[in-house]
Formats: structure tokens, sequence, C-alpha cells
């Protein structure tokens, strides 16, 4: 499960919605069609972000970590169902983010860690 043409356009989309909102993405981008997409907006000041592209009734989280508090692990729910997405306020630099979708009556699914290094 790799980056999608879709999925990516799905997040391109969300970031011009949110535009006025939010900084730009800058640094973790993570997309995957059929489970969601989790970013970072801004860089100093970021928000963690989350988009649920599948439509499927699972529920998609981030979890990150913030260099404010960098042994805290953060997780930003998403709840809205299908093409809703969720921000967090802000705060510092996120330097770690994964993608996780929920399955109630299953295994949940998290993506790998991916890292945005100074």
């Amino acid at each position: 499960m790799g980056f999608t043409k879709s999925g990516v356009i799905a997040g391109v989309a969300l970031v011009a919605t949110l535009a006025t909102a939010a900084p730009a993405v800058a640094g973790i981008y993570i997309s995957r069609e059929d489970r969601g997409v989790a970013y970072v907006a801004g860089n100093k000041n970021a928000y963690a972000a989350t988009f649920d592209n599948s439509c499927d009734g699972q529920d998609v989280a981030a979890q990150y970590y913030r260099d404010a508090s960098p042994t805290t692990r953060r997780t930003l729910w998403n709840k809205t169902g299908c093409n809703g997405s969720n921000m967090s306020g802000e705060g510092s630099w996120i330097f770690q983010m994964r993608l996780q979708e929920q399955f109630v009556a299953g295994t949940d699914y998290y993506s790998a860690w991916y890292y945005d290094y100074k």
C-alpha cells in the first residue's frame, strides 16, 4: 500500500480547502487510498490533520510527536466519516507521525512511522 494518485488528489483537495485556516503542508504527508490521509500543516507552529477518504465506516487518526514534548504520543481522531477532516490546535513542530485506521471488531491498521528532521 503506497501513495496513490487518487489518495494524493484527495489530500491536495483537502489542503486547498484548509489553506485559509492553516499554513501550507510541510514535512510529513501520509496517504493511503483505502485508509485515509494524515499530514502536518505548518512548520514551527504546526497542526496535525486527518482526512477520511476511504468511506468505509472506520474512524481514522494521526498519531504524532511534537518537539515541545518529544516523549508524549498524541492522537488526533477523525470521527466525522466519509470525506470528513479534523485538525489539531497549533503547537510546536511535529517530527514523527503515522496514520491509524480503527477496526472495532478487529486489529487496527497502522502505517509506518514517518519522520521530519529539522
